[in-house]
């Protein structure tokens, strides 16, 4: 199985598990006029929460249960626990609210689907929930513990942090951008932006994306694999190093220097310094044609 229908076959699965997540039901309903908000906080234990932007002058909460606390004070609209409160309620949650509203959701194994939000920020936090954020335009930060990352159309600067989750990131555009893991595996495909920050202990990353001009890129792992494709005539400043591993860079790069397992050499105008490091890791730099 090649390594485009292996990844194929696991954004799949991770939709189905989402999809899932979200059957049809018939959920009690709130709504609230946006003009006094400008804050959404969902707090929870398991189930799902979904966050859809839409262009509506209120904010429409669906649960599934009564007894989910919802609560507006100070501009802010809280559904389930209170921030300093340990989530402990189950519900399947789903809010339509205007795309300028800022995103806060901590849950701990429930699933959480956004989409669409222009905010100046969204923050996700789970332990074993999987995440995943389509369509926005705002800064991005998610972090869990075991459960799956998925971003996909996003303008703005993004964080992605998991301890053995699975990232999956796919066309983005920032000016920053960082993901990090323990063992958990690493996908970025169609990514453009100055400045990336990759860090993983043994989870393999795998990347594709357009270099700009002027930009530091940097990846590191201890025992993980890297596998680092981009595109053909990328204003590249290559160094690349693996105390233990192999390396092997396509002979599109000119080398400046090699020994061993070390590597520098550039491609095109060489503007921007592209540095992966790993001390058992292989790595793997193709350039597309």
């Amino acid at each position: 199985m090649t390594p485009h229908a292996k990844r194929l076959g696991l954004y799949l699965v991770f939709g189905a598990l989402i999809c899932a997540s979200y059957p049809a039901w018939a959920g009690h309903k709130k709504q609230i006029e946006a003009h006094q908000l400008r804050r959404i906080e969902v707090v929870l234990n398991s189930g799902s929460v979904q966050l859809i932007a839409w262009n509506g002058n209120h904010v429409t909460v669906e649960r599934e249960k009564t007894a989910l606390p919802i609560d507006v004070r100070q501009g802010i609209l809280r559904v389930g626990a209170i921030p300093s409160q340990k989530p402990k309620m189950s519900d399947r949650v789903k809010i339509l609210a205007p795309q300028h509203l800022l995103l806060s959701v901590v849950v701990d194994s429930a699933t959480v689907d956004v989409q669409g939000f222009s905010s100046s920020r969204i923050q996700v936090v789970t332990m074993g929930g999987h995440v995943r954020v389509s369509s926005c335009s705002a800064p991005l930060e998610i972090e869990t513990v075991s459960g799956d990352i998925h971003a996909q159309h996003i303008k703005g600067d993004i964080s992605l942090k998991t301890v053995s989750g699975t990232i999956r990131a796919e066309n983005i555009k920032a000016s920053f951008m960082e993901t990090k893991s323990v063992n958990g595996s690493q996908y970025v495909e169609q990514m453009a932006t100055r400045q990336l920050r990759m860090r993983s202990h043994s989870g393999e990353i795998t990347f594709e994306g357009t270099v700009p001009d002027n930009g530091f890129w940097e990846s590191a792992t201890f025992d993980g694999d890297m596998h680092f494709e981009v595109n053909e005539g990328a204003p590249l400043d290559l160094e690349v190093q693996s105390r233990m591993g192999q390396v092997e860079v396509d002979e599109a790069v000119t080398a400046r220097e090699k020994a061993g397992n070390y590597f520098r050499g550039r491609l095109g105008t060489a503007k921007t310094l592209v540095r992966l490091t790993s001390f058992e890791g292989a790595i793997t730099v193709r350039i597309d044609d």
